[in-house]
């Protein structure tokens, strides 16, 4: 219980560490130099994105005079135009958002940079000064603390939503294409003008491929990409897992320290 109620105190200071408000917008461990940078950073964000708006705007006016086009037409227009066209708007802001991130990033004095690096390492200084506020040595860790956090993960992680997802979506992919797929072939067969139409199945296949393409695309960000951090913030497998690295790591820069000495 002891043991337990330590580590759920140290998920505890990792996570107000690494918040994002107090790394990107607070600047809590930055000095006054350094807090300087930061605000240069988001109002060079702040300017970019003005003028990427005002830009979006003059060329929206421009197509409503020469074309004739209308906020409602765009919005009501074919799906895939319209997926098309918002991918096209927030990708410059995304970058723009993310790019920010890493300049900011880089401000912090640590070994590596970019975003995961900071978060990693603020994690890992988190950690040791966890041991070293309670006296928790070497033996300790790896002799009870590290088979506690193996034990946990274990059982966590058969409840979890990574494993759920991962059962889940595999699924999902390979049935969201044949009920296409079925559904189009029922309509061809139903539909005498379109089976008389040898292109049509052409365009079936076609559309089949796209489809299973982007259902694969988007399980591989789902996977990749978003279930991590949904992991870490919805789930404490994923917090198991980091303190897991967190310990290895740790053994591994003793015994590089060691050997250097």
């Amino acid at each position: 219980m002891f043991l337990d109620n330590e580590i759920n105190k140290l998920f505890n200071n990792m996570k107000e560490r690494t918040r994002f408000i107090n790394i990107f917008i607070l600047g809590k461990e930055l000095n006054n130099s350094q807090k300087k940078k930061k605000n240069r950073c988001w109002f060079w964000a702040g300017i970019s994105l003005i003028i990427y708006v005002g830009s979006l705007l003059a060329i929206y006016q421009w197509l409503a005079i020469k074309f004739n086009v209308s906020l409602q037409i765009l919005i009501t227009g074919k799906l895939s135009d319209l997926l098309i066209l918002t991918f096209i708007i927030t990708s410059p802001i995304v970058l723009i958002f993310f790019f920010t991130l890493n300049n900011i990033a880089s401000i912090y004095k640590v070994p590596t940079k970019g975003i995961s690096a900071l978060h990693n390492h603020l994690l890992y200084t988190e950690f040791r000064k966890w041991l070293k506020n309670n006296y928790i040595s070497d033996d300790a860790v790896w002799n009870y603390v590290l088979p506690y956090v193996a034990k946990q993960k274990e059982i966590k992680n058969q409840y979890s939503f990574g494993s759920f997802f991962r059962d889940f979506l595999p699924s999902i992919s390979v049935s969201i294409p044949v009920a296409i797929l079925s559904m189009m072939v029922a309509i061809l067969i139903a539909d005498p003008e379109a089976k008389r139409m040898g292109e049509e199945a052409f365009n079936i296949i076609f559309l089949t491929f796209v489809i299973t393409m982007g259902v694969i695309l988007i399980y591989a960000i789902i996977v990749y990409k978003l279930l991590p951090s949904l992991l870490r913030l919805f789930d404490s497998t994923g917090s198991y897992q980091k303190l897991e690295y967190l310990i290895y790591a740790y053994f591994f820069e003793k015994e590089r320290e060691e050997r250097w000495m």
